[in-house]
């Protein structure tokens, strides 16, 4: 029988990290933002959302077979009391529940382990991909409220190599323009050495664009720009992340950051030299990033959630997320389920 734990102190989260990267690997319904590596790191990126509450099921012999991490803070309702939260909800396309899928039960252990606390009042639990663990556990999940939360765009490679449509075309005209101005150079992916260099200018750039429409840039933290660092190059080191750039004439315009899980590229963070904007580097370095992924093997690539406008030049397919909510067993719990009529 699985034994639960909840994890409350940072420490304690971040000990188990090696063990839930290696448990996010085994486990086949996993995005990137599932792994130890990124659910911390970039999910104790500030503003952060409370405090770690977070789930771990363990087999009678010690193994880790599942982890549910989500976040405790203060209700913002009229009621007060305390609210969870996915770790990672402001930072990363999707959330989920990782689980050892050769251990029955271990899903049923997380979720079981939630309803016998009585220190939350709600679990709101956003951005949950169709074809993740927590949605395929239906009869876990029975009582629970869903409302959709948005939707992601994917891309999947051409069915022969012309070179047609619309985003191959806008790319050539791109490249052409840049050309005009000096010599062009795409990095897939620099060196693991360059990364910090790489990401100290992607931070400044991305800081001076949000500035420019009058913004909070979350990179203008010098602690957020550290732990972006820090995180990224763990997973450059595990093989996950990729720090593509645009150059012209040897001065970095453009850099995105992307993650490889298994046969699919995430898209995650893109930044461009405001004083370049007219000659769209940031949209040419992505379909740079889209060819160099499908020529790598990859089956899909996934520009993460979010409606803008130029995803939609690349995207095949649009694919709904959902927001699930459950009650706590609380006085206030009760008292909100009965204002709401249910």
């Amino acid at each position: 029988m699985p034994v639960t734990e909840i994890l409350r102190a940072p420490e304690q989260v971040r000990a188990i990290v090696p063990e839930w990267d290696a448990l996010s690997l085994r486990d086949p319904a996993t995005s990137p933002y599932d792994s130890g590596t990124l659910m911390t790191g970039l999910g104790d990126l500030a503003p952060c959302p409370g405090t770690p509450y977070v789930i771990t099921a363990r087999s009678d012999a010690g193994a880790l077979i599942g982890v549910l991490p989500l976040r405790r803070a203060r209700n913002p309702s009229r009621l007060g009391g305390s609210r969870l939260t996915g770790y990672t909800t402001w930072h990363t396309s999707y959330f989920d529940a990782t689980i050892d899928p050769a251990v029955p039960g271990a899903g049923a252990a997380l979720l079981g382990a939630l309803p016998a606390q009585r220190d939350w009042d709600r679990c709101d639990l956003s951005f949950i991909r169709p074809d993740g663990n927590l949605l395929t556990m239906r009869n876990l999940m029975a009582d629970s409220e869903r409302t959709g939360s948005g939707s992601s765009r994917l891309v999947h490679p051409p069915a022969d190599d012309a070179a047609t449509g619309v985003d191959q075309v806008m790319s050539r005209k791109t490249a052409k323009r840049l050309a005009r101005v000096g010599s062009v150079h795409f990095e897939p992916a620099v060196p693991i050495a360059q990364i910090p260099e790489a990401l100290r200018r992607f931070a400044a750039m991305h800081t001076a664009r949000w500035h420019g429409f009058g913004a909070a840039a979350e990179f203008s933290e010098p602690g957020n720009a550290q732990q972006l660092e820090r995180v990224i190059v763990e997973a450059a080191r595990a093989g996950w992340a990729r720090v593509g750039t645009l150059s012209v004439a040897g001065e970095v315009i453009a850099t995105h950051i992307a993650f490889r899980w298994r046969r699919t590229q995430y898209s995650w963070r893109m930044a461009h030299d405001a004083e370049w904007q007219a000659r769209s580097p940031g949209r040419l370095l992505l379909s740079l990033m889209i060819a160099d992924a499908f020529a790598a093997g990859c089956e899909r690539c996934d520009l993460g959630r979010g409606e803008e406008p130029y995803k939609e030049l690349w995207a095949t397919e649009t694919r709904p997320l959902v927001r699930v909510m459950l009650r706590g067993r609380t006085w206030r719990a009760r008292l909100a389920a009965l204002r709401a009529g249910a």
